[in-house]
C-alpha cells in the first residue's frame, strides 16, 4: 500500500493535507467522529519530494507493464477514502487511470487468488459493483463519484447506502451515529 510507505512520510500525509474530508457529509456518514478527528484535524504539510509513495507507485506500474499483477489496497488506515487516495497515489506515480482500475479490479482479485471468482465482469462471478456518475478513465478521482451500489443482488444508494431495489429500506444507523 502506498499509503503507508517507508523511505518517507506515509502517503496518507500527504493527501490528509490536501483533501478536506473531515467535513465531507459522506466520510462523516460512515466514520465515526473521533476517528475523522484522529486523523484529519492534524494535517501534515510536507513538500512533496520528501513523499516516496510516488516513486513505489512508478515501480509498480513498470510491473504491471511488464506484465506482472499489481493490486490496490489501503492498508486500513482510513476505510473508503484511503482505497480512492490509493488509487489517486498510483496516478502520481504514471499509471494511466485505465491501469489504476485494471490494478483496483482484477488485479486485486489476482494478488489474493481469487481472479476466478471477482474482479471483473462475467458470467458465474459474483457481481458486486459500484456505479458512478462520470468517468474514471479521464480522472481517477471520479471513482469517488459512486452513484449506486449493487451487492448480492440489491441495489443501494451510493451517498447513503439505503437499500432502493428489490425492496426500497434505510441503511441501518452506524453504531457511532447520534441519538442511536
Amino acid at each position: 500500500t502506498l499509503m503507508i510507505t517507508h523511505g518517507g512520510p506515509p502517503g496518507q500525509d500527504y493527501f490528509i493535507a490536501r483533501d478536506n474530508q473531515h467535513d465531507d457529509p459522506k466520510y462523516r456518514r460512515f466514520t465515526p467522529h473521533f476517528a475523522a478527528d484522529a486523523k484529519m484535524r492534524a494535517r501534515p504539510w510536507r513538500i512533496e519530494s520528501d513523499y516516496s509513495f510516488p516513486a513505489v507507485a512508478a515501480g509498480a506500474a513498470a510491473i504491471q507493464r511488464a506484465g506482472g499483477t499489481v493490486g490496490i489496497g489501503a492498508h486500513g488506515e482510513l476505510p473508503g477514502i484511503g482505497y480512492h487516495w490509493e488509487m489517486e497515489a498510483h496516478v502520481m506515480g504514471g499509471m494511466t487511470p485505465a491501469e489504476v482500475l485494471r490494478a483496483a479490479t482484477i488485479g486485486g482479485a489476482g494478488t489474493i487468488g481469487r481472479a476466478r471468482e471477482f474482479g471483473s465482469i462475467e458470467a458465474g462471478k459474483y457481481a458486486d459493483l459500484v456505479i458512478l456518475d462520470a468517468d474514471p478513465r479521464t480522472d481517477i478521482r471520479n471513482a469517488r463519484r459512486i452513484a449506486q451500489v449493487v451487492k448480492n443482488g440489491r441495489l443501494h444508494d451510493g451517498a447513503t447506502l439505503d437499500e432502493l431495489w428489490p425492496r426500497a429500506r434505510p441503511h441501518a444507523a452506524p453504531w457511532f451515529a447520534e441519538g442511536r
